[in-house]
């Protein structure tokens, strides 16, 4: 009998021939994104998921840390990012939550988050950060702004 290679290539049977490792379904990246999402859920004021009338496209988005400090960005997977800043932001400013994400076309993603930051240049709290001293209704409106004159300068770009 031959001896049994338990390396890489996968474990062996009696008959000698090996057969190919199987990993679980539910791998370590599964349970991150649930907990993003159960986190989401519990953290939002309001879903995480788009406004109504859209379909596809990018987000932009506005949080909050515990501070009260709101960050203006955007993203393709909201669920991916919120989990993803909880872990950036450091422990006093935890929990890092969603106060609104508006989904916009991809093309004009950016030019609505740089005309948000623009729009909210004077509350800035460093020069270059995506983070605002302003509370989340004023931030609100000035991504409502943005989203009216994107749409008005470049009104094929804002079309679904």
């Amino acid at each position: 009998m031959a001896a049994k290679d338990r390396g890489n290539r996968g474990k062996v049977r009696a008959s000698g021939l090996r057969q190919p490792l199987r990993h679980s379904k539910d791998t370590q990246w599964d349970r991150a994104r649930r907990n993003a999402q159960r986190r989401s859920e519990l953290h939002s004021p309001q879903p995480a998921g788009p406004e109504e009338g859209f379909k596809e496209g990018g987000f932009v988005y506005i949080m909050r840390d515990a501070l009260g400090a709101i960050k203006v960005g955007h993203t393709y997977d909201m669920t991916k990012r919120l989990f993803d800043v909880q872990y950036l932001v450091a422990l006093a400013r935890r929990p890092v939550i969603l106060v609104r994400a508006v989904e916009v076309p991809r093309v004009a993603m950016k030019r609505v988050e740089y005309r948000t930051f623009r729009l909210l240049r004077d509350c800035r709290i460093s020069p270059v950060a995506e983070w605002f001293d302003t509370t989340a209704s004023v931030a609100s409106r000035r991504l409502n702004e943005a989203i009216r004159q994107i749409s008005t300068k470049y009104p094929r770009m804002m079309k679904w």
